[in-house]
């Protein structure tokens, strides 16, 4: 199974619908009829201009969806991208000047802005500004800090770099180009993820690798480059493991939490005046949990110190008299969790007003408690929670159409997210529909597709099933439980789904190297049933199985990750079962096929496969999937793509031109029918004409659905 990795941190519809009206003297009805479901289809308008078929690609580690024409080769840049919504696993967080709240989010790669008004009350408020990067200049951000002109400077955990944005930077939404950004000189910077200003200005920063503390003048910061530190502090006798927040306290002393050895230390100004290693002035341990995974502190009005424990949910505070001396004194309160007010808390910030802002990193919310809040150990209800905008695109290992031309994402924090045609240009939009899992339904989903009936079937690869979701449970969000569970062998991981000509549901598993099929019956019934044919491996003709995909023809074709081939089944060999020798096996030609995964054909039968080592998709024409090493006849590749371990790819294809399509026009109505097609889904968009010429642009009165043969609006 793959996993991102944190480099050692902690956390670690396309056409013009027109609404018919009274007196309208001519109507043209399109009717798109498309045998099956799973190809997608979005007509347009009459004498609008066609549809272009498309590739849509899920980025594993970008965490967006990005679309090709199927006419792209090179290093072409998307049509469209689908990022995730802000926030997405919140690290570091600070107030500006004017009271509004940053948040630096970690995976996203973003930071974000709150306004005041925003942050007045619970909910999910869009960014007033989001900052974003196209240069890795915000590459897993962790802390924010404001210097005294305003300007913002943000620690990148992933590049070892600081940035700095200027007021004028921060104004409006973007992807500035950082004013100065400050670059490791030897071991300057080792995965920095905290900054604070001292109250001369200089920029102090805790290396969290190399466990040390590095100091940056005003000078060192005036201009890009890779200076030495002015001062660097280094652990002595464990004073140092693993240095996360750090504070100064109203007197100029810094304080730094130590995650792995669950203590805060002093430093005094005369400590910090030169390198070395010396012995914090005082050390505060633990005592009963009190520090339990502690990565973030600061002080409030009072002098008090607060501490977040990352591994325990809590916040404590301890008093100037606790902090006076060595010890494991009992903090003075403690706030603990209350339904996830507190996850894994990353972050911490006072108000203007002197409320306490927490960020939680696994459930991506800020949560804000009052000082009435703070004054005595408990666990109090935030006074306000801001979650993210909506559910992030986070992981993504494949996307699907349904059958209305809908995209669906199965995103590793256990949940689907569906967006509208409208929705998939270039943006962050809100999901129309996210559905969470209940019970364990949804468990690292990895790959979706959609039944002749609308239902979406999906892969669970942490817990081995396959679950099912009717087209009511679709049409809204919430935590349904699945219509049908289906459990496969234990230690299986299955991936790739894809139904047959005969609606039989056919299942890779990466883990054991098989193929299963599922038929209708079986997978009406649910349970853990004994596949109806199993294929095995032969001479490793499947090998970590990913993709699969049925070719016009019904042959089913299977993308091989460790051993980089593409592999063919015919009708007659997934009848039998077996270990059968392919009836073609393609290699790889000049790192044609490094890693491949996802695998479509497109309207012209042309084989797609995205390659998830080198970020690059593939196309194969239908005379070279024979066995062999051919060149593909195109390949999108190169940094202006944004493909970035791309994973499940699904084709958007155009609709064919209807046929048997008539209308009939009355005073206060419009009929429109067409020839019944079996089997068939139909889609319906008008463009409706007064005798003048004009267009009356609205929305249908009425919607056809699967097999419907008429419509009146």
């Amino acid at each position: 199974m793959r996993t991102k990795q944190s480099s050692g941190s902690v956390p670690g519809k396309g056409g013009r619908p027109v609404t018919a009206r009274a007196g309208l003297a001519a109507i043209v009805g399109v009717v798109a009829l498309v045998a099956g479901v799973t190809g997608i289809v979005r007509p347009e308008a009459a004498g609008a201009a066609p549809v272009a078929a498309a590739v849509y690609v899920a980025n594993y580690d970008a965490d967006n969806v990005l679309s090709f024409p199927t006419t792209a080769n090179g290093d072409v840049a998307p049509t469209a991208t689908i990022s995730p919504a802000a926030p997405s696993y919140p690290w570091g967080s600070a107030f500006d000047s004017a009271g509004d709240l940053w948040v630096a989010n970690y995976y996203s790669g973003t930071l974000v802005e709150y306004t005041p008004g925003q942050l007045a009350s619970s909910g999910s408020p869009t960014p007033a500004v989001t900052i974003s990067s196209t240069d890795d200049s915000l590459d897993g951000p962790s802390a924010l800090a404001f210097n005294s002109a305003g300007d913002l400077w943000v620690a990148n955990v992933y590049r070892d770099t600081l940035v700095e944005y200027t007021p004028g930077q921060l104004a409006s939404s973007g992807s500035p180009t950082p004013a100065v950004t400050i670059s490791a000189t030897g071991t300057s910077l080792d995965e920095p993820v905290a900054l604070a200003f001292d109250p001369s200005g200089d920029l102090w920063v805790t290396n969290s690798y190399d466990d040390t503390l590095v100091e940056y003048t005003p000078g060192n910061l005036s201009a890009t480059g890779s200076p030495t530190p002015a001062v660097t502090i280094s652990a002595t006798g464990g004073s140092l493991d693993g240095a996360y927040g750090l504070a100064f306290d109203p007197t100029g002393d810094l304080w730094v939490v130590d995650y792995y050895s669950e203590t805060v230390v002093e430093y005094t100004p005369g400590d910090l005046s030169a390198t070395g290693s010396p012995t914090p002035a005082v050390t505060i341990s633990a005592t009963g949990g009190s520090l339990d995974g502690p990565v973030g502190l600061t002080f409030d009005a009072s002098g008090d110190l607060w501490v977040e424990n990352y591994s325990g949910d809590t916040l404590v505070e301890y008093t100037p008299g606790d902090l006076s001396a060595t010890g494991s004194p009992t903090p003075a309160v403690t706030i603990s969790a209350t339904g996830g007010s507190l996850d894994y808390p990353l972050a911490m910030a006072f108000g203007p007003s002197g409320d306490l802002w927490v960020a939680n990193f696994y459930n991506s919310t800020l949560v804000e408690y009052t000082p009435s809040d703070l004054s005595a150990s408990g666990s109090p209800s935030p006074a306000v929670t801001i979650s993210a905008v909506s559910s992030s695109i986070y992981y993504p290992f494949s996307v699907a159409f349904d059958p209305s031309g809908d995209l669906w994402v199965p995103n590793w924090d256990d949940n689907l997210v569906e967006y509208t045609p409208g929705e998939l240009g270039t943006g962050s939009p809100t999901p129309n529909v996210v559905l969470a899992s209940t019970a364990g339904s949804l468990d690292s989903p990895d790959s979706v597709v959609f039944d002749s009936s609308g239902d979406l079937w999906a892969s669970n690869l942490d817990n081995d099933t396959l679950v099912e979701y009717t087209p009511a449970q679709l049409a809204q969000s919430g935590s349904p439980a699945p219509a049908v569970t289906i459990s496969l062998p234990g230690g299986a991981y299955p991936y790739g789904l894809a139904f047959d000509p005969s609606g039989d549901l056919w299942v890779s598993n990466v883990n054991n190297n098989t193929l299963l099929e599922y038929t209708p019956a079986q997978l009406a019934q649910g349970g853990a049933l004994v596949p109806a044919v199993t294929i095995s491996s032969a001479s490793s003709s499947l090998d970590a199985p990913y993709g699969i995909a049925f070719d016009p023809s019904g042959d089913l074709w299977v993308s091989n990750s460790d051993n980089s081939t593409l592999v063919e089944y015919t009708p007659a060999q997934l009848a039998q079962g077996g270990a059968p020798t392919p009836a073609a096996t393609i290699s790889s030609a000049a790192n044609s096929l490094e890693d491949p995964f996802g695998l479509a054909f497109d309207p012209s039968g042309d084989l797609w496969v995205s390659n998830f080592d080198n970020s690059t998709l593939v196309e194969f024409a239908p005379n070279q999937l024979t066995t062999g090493a051919p060149t593909p006849v195109a390949t999108v590749s190169g940094t202006g793509t944004g493909l970035d371990y791309p994973a499940g790819i699904a084709i958007e294809a155009a609709p064919a031109s209807p046929g048997g399509v008539s209308a009939t026009a009355g005073d206060a109505q419009v009929s429109v029918s067409w020839a019944p097609v079996t089997g068939a889904a139909s889609y319906q968009v008008f463009e409706a004409t007064s005798p003048g010429g004009e267009d009356y642009s609205g929305t249908p009165a009425c919607t056809a659905g699967l097999g419907a043969t008429s419509c009146t609006v």
